[in-house]
């Protein structure tokens, strides 16, 4: 599981990453057509002439161009609180301790030969516990979903200038909606696995 975890986690690194850097694409690619509406020497990057034809659709496109260039500023301060959590819960993994394990491993010391057996059957059903506070990493997950929250809604709600039909095939917008289904998962998933940590060690 915990090689599982160790992947989920890298992955959503690598995908975090490449959505940011798809964002940053698309976002030149608007600023060039906005360079060509406003110089005409400068070819634009959509051929339709009724793109721009009125001060509604630019209006539009640059509301889309502003709440974009938020969304990957947000997108990165995510990514910050995103590692700052995991971080924190690698350091509070790392101190996973049996309930009473201190006590009995005394008392299996004293008499190994009698108590080997009870000592045993403690180490396969005691509950664990950690060391170290974990309040700091549920505020940091806390905070990382909010923010995951918000640069999401920022893409999702900002206003199309252009027809689906017009980008068809494997373009930047694609990839950019794709990857977000994927690390959406992977992110769901990450909770669920912060859960079985309560089991130790093994659970993670």
């Amino acid at each position: 599981m915990k090689y599982f975890r160790n992947a989920t986690v890298g992955s959503i690194c690598l995908l975090l990453l490449l959505h940011l850097g798809i964002v940053h694409t698309e976002l030149r690619a608007q600023t060039v057509t906005d360079s060509a509406d406003e110089n005409p020497t400068v070819e634009p990057a959509y051929t339709d002439s009724d793109l721009y034809s009125d001060e509604e659709t630019l209006e539009r496109m640059q509301t889309r161009r502003s709440m974009l260039e938020w969304h990957q500023l947000a997108g990165f301060v995510t990514w910050g609180l995103w590692l700052a959590t995991n971080l924190e819960g690698e350091r509070i993994a790392g101190s996973h301790r049996r309930v009473g394990e201190d006590s009995m491993r005394l008392l299996w010391l004293s008499d190994p030969d009698r108590y080997t057996p009870l000592y045993l059957l403690y180490q396969e059903n005691a509950e664990w516990h950690t060391t170290k506070s974990s309040s700091t990493h549920i505020g940091l997950a806390a905070a990382t979903g909010v923010a995951y929250a918000i640069t999401a809604s920022l893409a999702l709600f900002a206003p199309s200038v252009y027809d689906a039909a017009e980008h068809d095939g494997f373009d930047s917008i694609w990839w950019h909606k794709a990857l977000a289904f994927i690390h959406l998962a992977a992110m769901i998933a990450l909770p669920a696995l912060a859960h079985r940590a309560e089991e130790g060690p093994e659970g993670v």
